[in-house]
């Protein structure tokens, strides 16, 4: 059998990446070690793409490593590099090894192209379901920059496609992504959404992964003046998270601003200042990606000074939030924007010109900024074609001690159903999906009726498909069954 390194190293970047997000540092250094041995060994033309790809993922590990200042090094190296070269043609895999580390270092601007290349490598070979998360990474991204409106398409499209596939886990996901672009423009559909996705984890019992609805669900009411519901999404939501032993300081911290920001559209600034103040704390314990969540954390306290009419120390911190903003990667422009806005009215308030007139000008230059930035440039207007065949194997994750300690490797589940399905000669590829309470496998094939048949055996006897709902799907056609949960 023919060894390709380029798969092999790719296959360690994706498993180091879902370690590192699990918290375990020390089996996704080895994964990135061994990754960097493959890497290798590829051929010349791609060896320094692979290098960049490489210094990516250290940068990642650095960070979670707390080794701030050298995580920021390997970081700037990779895309200075990156951007001296056109990397955006070299297979499939690459494009989205390329994307997914470059979103995680929040670098929206540059994982663009390369979301753009997969999404036109994709339809290419007419992977329908393949094609809905990565116009669902394209959502984000715009979303995170702050430019919405550019992510109403590829959101809406990517939900299209996760609507026609039954269960799928990635649901709730596009449903907040498409929410989160249309919340100022429809906030009634947006709301709707919200719940969906709320709707879709609560009746799994999932809680910890209904955070992100019950948050955009508290921010939305907030605004519309419904303090009593803002208060009981973002309490419940606060308390879930904080039960999470894996939960982020960033994470957190980011409920608690919401929590202050609805304290202060109901004027109770003292309780405001409080949440703030404590997600400031607990933001700056999490190095790895609270950069943008603290801006919000300070935004937010200058707001709440500025409605005291403490105008003077509202521009203080808005002036730090701008800071923190201005030396992200790719800042989020509505943001960057609202706090220049809002520091200019307030110094206008106080009489110091000078000072106005060199906030106009930074305000300018963010504006010029964002205007350079386009929209996909991707067809989206093409007539999707039907999807392969799926099988979706998704397991609960008990909150049990016992078994988290002895945790089953789904990479390696994932591995050994794909052997299996290639020794009957059915053609799959696998994905893992992994949340708080469960672990899915999705497996797509032309014919899913096939793939099921060739697995059964093996999933009725392995222990981690004990209780599994297993959902059998080909087109539009679809049918569900629950694994036995007993094993010997």
């Amino acid at each position: 059998m023919t060894i390709d390194p380029i798969e092999n190293c790719l296959a360690a970047l994706a498993h180091g990446r879902g370690k590192l997000e699990d918290g375990d540092v020390g089996t996704a250094e080895t994964a990135f070690r061994i990754a960097e041995q493959w890497a290798s060994d590829v051929p010349p033309k791609l060896s320094a793409i692979y290098k960049i790809l490489m210094q990516c993922h250290l940068s990642l590990l650095e960070r979670r490593c707390r080794q701030t200042k050298l995580a920021k090094r390997l970081q700037q190296s990779a895309v200075e590099r990156l951007d001296l070269h056109n990397w955006y043609a070299e297979g499939l895999k690459l494009q989205e090894a390329m994307a997914a580390v470059l979103m995680k270092l929040g670098e929206y601007r540059r994982a663009l192209p390369f979301c753009e290349e997969a999404i036109r490598l994709t339809l290419t070979v007419g992977n329908t379901l393949a094609l809905a998360p990565q116009l669902m990474l394209v959502g984000r991204c715009y979303n995170s920059m702050g430019l919405r409106e550019f992510a109403v398409n590829p959101a809406r499209l990517g939900l299209k496609i996760f609507r026609d596939s039954l269960s799928d886990p990635r649901l709730p996901g596009a449903l907040i992504t498409l929410g989160n672009a249309i919340i100022h423009s429809d906030p009634i559909e947006a709301e709707r959404l919200y719940r969906e996705a709320a709707q879709f984890e609560e009746e799994k019992g999932h809680h910890s992964s209904s955070t992100s609805a019950w948050t955009n669900l508290g921010i939305i009411c907030a605004r519309q003046g419904r303090f009593t519901e803002a208060m009981e999404f973002h309490r419940k939501a606060v308390k879930i998270r904080e039960q999470n032993p894996k939960a982020k300081g960033s994470g957190i911290g980011s409920l608690l601003n919401n929590l202050a920001d609805c304290h202060r559209r109901m004027g109770n600034f003292e309780e405001a200042l409080m949440c703030v103040d404590h997600a400031i704390e607990v933001i700056k314990l999490d190095e790895l990606d609270g950069i943008p969540t603290l801006a919000n954390a300070y935004g937010t306290r200058g707001l709440i000074l500025r409605d005291q009419h403490h105008d003077a120390e509202a521009v203080h911190w808005l002036q730090r939030s701008y800071m923190e903003r201005s030396t992200t990667p790719s800042p989020n422009f509505e943001y960057l924007v609202n706090d220049l806005q809002d520091e200019i009215a307030a110094l206008s308030r106080l009489g110091r010109l000078e000072d106005v007139t060199r906030a106009e000008e930074r305000l300018a230059k963010a504006i010029w900024a964002r205007s350079a930035i386009v929209p996909l440039d991707c067809e989206l207007s093409f007539a999707i074609p039907e999807a392969r065949g799926s099988l979706l194997i998704e397991i609960n994750n008990p909150n049990q001690r016992g078994w988290l300690a002895n945790k089953p490797d789904f990479r390696k589940l994932g591995l050994k159903l794909l052997e299996i399905a290639k020794n009957q000669k059915v053609d799959c590829d696998c994905k893992r999906i992994s949340k708080t309470e469960s672990t899915s496998l999705i497996l797509e094939s032309e014919d899913a009726e096939a793939l099921f048949q060739a697995l059964l055996p093996t999933l009725s006897v392995e222990r981690a498909c004990a209780g599994a709902v297993v959902t059998i799907r080909q087109g539009q056609a679809a049918r569900q069954l629950t694994m036995p949960n007993e094993r010997s």
